[in-house]
């Protein structure tokens, strides 16, 4: 039987049919992997050889031993086909799996077929075998998953080029970016704020921090400078560390006067300061909140060059520390989040009247506003709700109350607001799963699994709505990833020294990174005008996975051809339209079929079907013309699946 299977014996001339043959050393050998699992194993490895040696060299066309040889091999692999492509028997219910540890790879056939599917030396009926094979194997090919995690730290996705900023000399817990001014500022435990010009990799300014005209520079160094931000204009830069705050003036065009800066002391330690995002173009005037650990609050006012500071009773909250500030539009209402779970929401106009709010009953832990300054998110320790506020008659109410398995660690709202005000939140949990929502219209778009069960401590999305950093501070080992929000594949993991500290999309540029052991910044050059390739190997990795199935890093063949799958169809479809249309053939070919069942199994149609934009706006909804065809299809495919399973 082995020397029939290896190709040494010609069963050309046995007195018996060929397939009679094939039917019986095929039931022969089910009955010895039923007595002997590792039989399995041995097949599959000779039956992965065989294909990849025919895919290399070709199937003889003279009738012989080595065309017998593989004939016994078709036999065997439409056997192992039929059992997922990992097993000669069909598993049966409540009988352990007695193969031993060193189980190959699920994927080590389909590869070989893949390698059938992509070669040139085979005719188109071995290919249509081929491809029949495999998509027995993938539709069988499913085992049991008691958790999924997304993370890709075997690279089966191709990681993107990583520019590194050199120049602290300690380690980097932050960053922030000014779109207008193309800027990137960094502060750390090195004693200095650094900008920097993402786009050509180059220091643009180092500012010293003072804590006073004599305490400054090394005299500081490994002491944290926190809370760095850019006033919404771009013309000053501020930091803080403990309770006295630096603003630089950076003028358009010109070199900073290192000697041109304020140092406004504080009397109680800082804990938040806050700039609008956005601002009145026409004003000179710019405004500086600032939140203490005695839980008042203060803003900064610049006036033709002078800073004055207004306290903001009102705002403030005895017996309490202020945890976060968010303001997004000057002219509208700006949010302080305290420890003891309380919110209050008020205006830079005095005469407006404050809001105070008991949001939570711990502190609060996230707080940010959406793009329009409309809807408020909040988050507190220990709590499993993500609150949503907005005002409704006059008054400010809770509109959404979002539950979570988990309690939220951290939030970020999409930059883009679409059809019918359609908003996207997405809520990083302490247990690894970020859920994306959708606002007003309340439902779960996305659950994303991908940090290993820590924490979610950074979210950001970038500027078209396209892309999903997330990142997590705890760990050995600092780990990013990048979602598409379209189809919640992930599409990239990077990991650096230490845990996250934070992300900051760099527009045009990637993705700006902090790491916990690293005193560089990292720029991820990932950007949404080039995730659109990615995306089809992202989504069928996720398939794979959702099926129980890993190890794509090791079959290469398998990876080109999941690449190369839309292309593949749609040549095939083009090239056999005319005849099927003009009626020369009633229908398309089985190795058509077989491609595009092997699309839908591995829901590639939603990548392909439509659009890439927000999934929030109309425009993701629209259909690509080349693949109107494939979207009936799948929607009759899904039809006839549901009255089916009825």
């Amino acid at each position: 039987m082995g020397l029939v299977g290896g190709g040494r014996v010609d069963a050309s001339n046995s007195p018996s049919s060929p397939a009679q043959s094939l039917s019986c050393l095929t039931a022969c050998l089910t009955a010895i992997a039923h007595n002997d699992p590792s039989a399995s194993q041995r097949v599959i490895l000779m039956c992965a050889q065989d294909l990849l040696k025919v895919a290399a060299k070709g199937v003889p066309e003279s009738p012989g031993f080595a065309q017998s040889s593989f004939s016994v091999t078709q036999a065997l692999v439409a056997l192992l086909a039929s059992n997922g492509g990992f097993s000669l028997t069909s598993p049966q219910p409540g009988v352990e799996d007695k193969a031993s540890p060193n189980t190959l790879s699920p994927l080590l056939l389909p590869n070989a077929l893949a390698a059938c599917i992509l070669t040139c030396r085979l005719s188109h009926v071995y290919k249509e075998w081929a491809a029949h094979q495999l998509v027995k194997c993938l539709y069988s090919c499913e085992q049991k998953v008691d958790s999924l995690s997304m993370t890709d730290l075997t690279a089966v996705l191709s990681l993107s080029d990583v520019t590194v900023l050199e120049g602290h000399e300690n380690r980097v817990t932050s960053t922030t970016w000014h779109s207008d001014r193309a800027l990137l500022a960094s502060c750390g435990y090195d004693s200095t704020v650094r900008v920097w010009c993402p786009a050509g990799g180059s220091l643009e300014q180092t500012l010293v921090f003072h804590k006073s005209e004599h305490v400054y520079g090394r005299q500081l160094n490994g002491e944290l400078i926190s809370q760095l931000g850019w006033s919404p204009s771009g013309r000053y830069l501020s930091a803080a560390m403990e309770n006295i705050i630096n603003i630089w003036h950076l003028p358009d065009g010109a070199k900073v006067d290192t000697q041109n800066f304020v140092i406004d002391s504080q009397p109680v330690w800082i804990t938040a300061l806050c700039w609008p995002k956005v601002c009145n173009g026409g004003s000179q005037q710019e405004c500086l909140l600032i939140g203490r650990v005695n839980g008042t609050v203060a803003m900064m006012t610049s006036q033709q060059g002078a800073w004055h500071t207004d306290e903001l009773i009102n705002c403030s909250l005895s017996f309490s520390s202020v945890s976060h500030l968010a303001w997004q539009d000057e002219e509208k209402h700006f949010a302080v989040g305290f420890t003891d779970g309380t919110l209050k929401i008020s205006h830079k106009n005095q005469n407006v009247e404050t809001a105070t709010i008991s949001a939570h009953a711990s502190g609060i832990c996230c707080l940010e506003w959406d793009p329009y300054n409309e809807y408020l998110a909040t988050c507190a320790t220990g709590d499993s709700y993500c609150y949503v506020w907005t005002v409704e008659d006059s008054e400010w109410k809770c509109v959404h109350d979002l539950a979570h398995s988990y309690h939220p660690a951290s939030v970020a709202w999409s930059p883009i607001v679409g059809h019918n005000q359609q908003r996207i939140l997405c809520v990083g949990t302490v247990y690894g799963v970020i859920n994306v929502w959708t606002l007003p219209e309340l439902r779960v778009l996305h659950t994303m699994q991908g940090h290993m069960y820590s924490p979610v401590t950074s979210l950001s999305v970038d500027k078209n709505g396209l892309l999903l950093a997330s990142g997590c501070f705890k760990g050995m080992s600092g780990l990013v990833n990048i979602w598409s929000l379209q189809d919640a594949s992930l599409l990239q993991t990077q990991t650096g020294p230490g845990g996250v500290h934070s992300l900051t999309w760099v527009s045009d540029v990637g993705l700006a990174v902090c790491f916990v052991r690293s005193k560089d910044i990292n720029i991820i050059q990932y950007r949404a005008s080039v995730c659109g390739k990615d995306r089809v190997l992202a989504v069928c990795r996720g398939a794979l996975l959702a099926r129980g199935v890993s190890g794509l890093q090791s079959v290469p063949c398998l990876r080109s051809l999941l690449s190369a799958l839309p292309a593949l169809v749609l040549e095939l479809w083009r090239s056999e339209r005319p005849a099927v249309v003009s009626g020369d053939r009633l229908t398309y070919s089985d190795h058509l079929k077989c491609l595009v069942s092997l699309v839908l199994a591995l829901r590639l149609d939603h990548v392909l079907c439509y659009r890439q934009a927000p999934p929030n706006t109309a425009e993701s909804h629209a259909l690509e013309p080349d693949w109107t065809w494939l979207h009936v299809l799948s929607v009759a495919a899904q039809t006839a699946k549901a009255l089916v399973s009825r």
